[in-house]
């Protein structure tokens, strides 16, 4: 996104160091302002002038009255602001509910997935330990306090702490002696062990607990800072124009009163007219209204020739910057493929001072995305066959997901993978999400590159930093591919993995996706994904993911690597050709499978 050099580093730097200032500016004008009235701060800098020149510099002092005004307004915001960011902080301003406890089905699937995703583990676990002595990695997942960690020295209590939060979302100590998930836990450092046996024979951890800290991203403090209102007023400036261009491409906004006064009515369509028009039998089976009406979305009907042929839409999951960020990409899209699209909006990831209650959960999401398609004629489709019978399908849409979009991504094809009919995924978080990798590099505190330096200082916001390090969900969101990497012995498996969590999920409609994948070729619940990865992106583990989805299935052609670090496509008009032209392949495959089946 950034080009890496001096001269950006330094005019990034300089940026942050000036918006990191205004609190303290504004609060000393503030300050001078009361001391001095009537005369405005501004004596300080023009008494050395002559009179004359005082004179006609303060003849028309209004402007001072409003750099004075806005000086007390971001003085009373810092106020404001670092006292929500501490109730959020310790919890006490937090409207959701817990995250829910892993359950033991879906816990086994996820670790043997993980344990089979890699021939040497410690490529994945290795980064959740620091050596001895350390108490933090500010440079991410290349610190040294990382990659001097030795697998022979940590302890098995350690790993036990691990696998308890991971796995089990309570601390080690928590969990009674003799209890099944004691049971469990144990059986699960036996499996990993096994993991490791087929590089290291013999292999067992040391017993006890040895000096390295353990990384526990939901247990660590949260560390957000403080944005003026000066950038959120650019950020509600920036989705004001966002909006407009949606609305003038065609777009209309379907959410909820409470959304209000962005986007504007006039930028909105009804949904109660919509669901007017539409079988209400169909209804029931679209998702519970009072969880879907709580998500927001844009919607695009398409190009005059999709309508007509009743072409596969698509749904664009944004990532932290909202929908904003994405908007000259998402025309591009709708240009190119002529598809209906839909763009649902995840507020609290999107800089806008949403509050704790407008995080939107796997379950609201998937609600929200049975019942758009069906408002918008999406619900069911029919063909006529060779005896004159109509068959009957449900509807689907292609699933586009950028960046932290990709974890929604994982919620729908964890629920509702009967409405997906591919993905296409642009740099996504959820590839390796049980790797301490990506964690470690969005929350680094030493940065280096313009890219580290500019996704730094938007970590640190208080709704993206809150909802990462304490509603994000892992299991729901990661991605695995169609195949493991290092397949473990039938024998270790029999013996070591409950029977319910050995047995297909077949059919896979009947309960939740657990351990959700994607696959290059029709397989599966879903077709086909096409994945779009940045080279030089400094937050995903490129090296790693790229080597993972190559081994587990993946091929040169369903597998891009694009030039320039993360984020780069967004600004790249040959690069939106390139998803538009995934988009059609996957929308291909996935009708010609579902008339098929």
């Amino acid at each position: 996104m950034f080009t890496d050099r001096l001269a950006t580093r330094i005019a990034l730097r300089l940026s942050i160091f000036a918006l990191d200032a205004i609190p303290f500016v504004a609060a000393l004008w503030t300050l001078l302002a009361l001391l001095l009235h009537p005369v405005p701060p501004a004596i300080i800098f023009f008494g050395s002038l002559p009179l004359e020149a005082i004179d006609k510099v303060f003849a028309y002092d209004w402007h001072f009255g409003l750099v004075t005004s806005w000086a007390a307004v971001e003085t009373i915001w810092w106020i404001l602001h670092s006292v929500g960011r501490g109730l959020v902080a310790h919890g006490w301003w937090d409207l959701r509910s817990p995250k829910e406890e892993i359950g033991s089905e879906e816990r086994w699937r996820l670790w043997v997935k993980m344990c089979e995703s890699a021939e040497d583990p410690f490529d994945w676990l290795g980064g959740f330990f620091l050596v001895p002595g350390a108490r933090r990695a500010p440079r991410g997942a290349v610190d040294p306090n990382i990659t001097r960690v030795q697998l022979k020295d940590i302890g098995r209590t350690n790993v036990e702490e691990y696998v308890a939060h991971f796995m089990f979302g309570k601390k080690l100590k928590s969990i009674a002696p003799k209890s099944t998930e004691k049971a469990e836990l144990h059986a699960m450092i036996l499996l990993l062990e096994a993991a490791f046996q087929r590089t290291r024979p013999g292999f067992r951890f040391p017993l006890g607990r040895s000096r390295h800290r353990v990384f526990l991203l939901n247990d660590e403090p949260l560390r957000t800072a403080h944005h003026p209102l000066l950038f959120y007023s650019a950020i509600w400036i920036c989705s004001g124009l966002s909006n407009s261009a949606l609305y003038l491409a065609g777009f209309r906004y379907y959410g909820p009163r409470s959304s209000w006064p962005f986007p504007l009515f006039l930028l909105r369509g009804s949904r109660r007219a919509l669901e007017r028009v539409q079988d209400s039998l169909e209804a029931s089976r679209m998702g519970d209204s009072k969880l879907a009406d709580s998500v927001g979305y844009w919607y695009w009907p398409g190009s005059k020739a999709a309508q007509e042929d009743s072409k596969t839409p698509f749904i664009f999951l944004h990532g932290i910057s909202g929908t904003y960020g994405p908007t000259p990409f998402i025309l591009l899209l709708c240009w190119a493929t002529g598809r209906p699209c839909f763009v649902p909006e995840l507020p609290y990831v999107s800089m806008r001072l949403s509050p704790p209650s407008a995080i939107r959960t796997r379950i609201e999401l998937v609600a929200a995305a049975r019942r758009m398609l069906w408002r918008h004629g999406f619900g069911v489709t029919f063909e006529e066959n060779d005896d004159d019978d109509e068959d009957w399908r449900r509807g689907r849409a292609v699933v586009v997901g950028h960046s932290l979009g990709a974890g929604p991504v994982g919620w729908l094809l964890r629920d509702a993978p009967d409405i997906v009919a591919g993905t296409v995924l642009i740099d996504p978080m959820s590839l390796l999400l049980f790797s301490a990798d990506s964690p470690r590099n969005f929350f680094r505190t030493k940065c280096r590159t313009a890219g580290e330096i500019f996704f730094r200082y938007f970590a640190m916001e208080r709704g993206i930093n809150h909802f990462l390090a304490r509603h994000m969900r892992w299991s729901d969101s990661v991605l695995f591919g169609p195949a493991p990497v290092a397949p473990l012995p039938t024998s270790v498996i029999n013996a070591l993995v409950p029977r319910k969590a050995r047995e297909p999920l077949d059919p896979a409609f009947d309960k939740p996706n657990y351990a959700q994948f994607v696959a290059p070729s029709p397989s599966g619940p879903f077709p086909v994904t096409k994945i779009f990865l940045s080279k030089d992106d400094c937050i995903l583990p490129i090296p790693k993911i790229t080597t993972y989805l190559l081994k587990s299935g993946f091929t040169d052609e369903a597998l891009t690597i694009m030039p320039g670090e993360h984020a780069g496509c967004l600004l790249s008009r040959y690069w939106a050709k390139e998803v538009a032209k995934a988009i059609d392949e996957v929308a291909d495959a996935g009708e010609k499978l579902l008339w098929e089946d």
